[in-house]
């Protein structure tokens, strides 16, 4: 098996606009990254889906008025789920220290400590294992 390729399609996936299958996605390529060497993960292309990820809040993927509340309602676990899983993967990456990230901490550690306030339990907790596995890594 080509780790490269599956790495690349694991990202390409994790781009979909369905929410509950781009979890699920983040939940295999966060599996994939504990089980990966360090020189194969393109860092450069997870930060973008991870701070998109984290971002998404309470907006829909279409932010228009014609969808209706209970469509709205309904996505809403879906977006919790997917920024929960976003940050756990965040801290995949940052707990195997690799080096590629340095770039992006500064970026990541924002987005970590801005999306702190106002987030429900499990993604409160979900931040903040990523932030000890900053500090245990910036600290090795």
């Amino acid at each position: 098996v080509d780790v490269e390729k599956g790495f690349a399609f694991l990202i390409k996936e994790a781009k979909r606009k369905d929410l509950e299958y781009r979890r699920f996605i983040l939940i295999y390529l966060n599996d994939f990254l504990k089980k990966s060497e360090n020189d194969v993960i393109q860092i450069d292309l997870l930060v973008p889906l991870i701070v998109e990820n984290c971002s998404i809040k309470e907006r829909t993927d279409s932010d228009d008025d014609s969808d209706d509340e209970l469509k709205k309602k309904r996505k809403k676990p879906f977006m919790l789920a997917l920024r929960q899983s976003s940050f756990e993967l965040l801290q995949t990456i940052w707990s195997k220290g690799f080096v590629d990230c340095q770039p992006f901490s500064r970026q990541l550690f924002d987005l970590c400590i801005v999306s702190l306030p106002g987030s429900i339990w499990n993604i409160r907790t979900a931040i903040l294992n990523c932030l000890q596995s900053f500090v245990d890594t910036a600290s090795a």
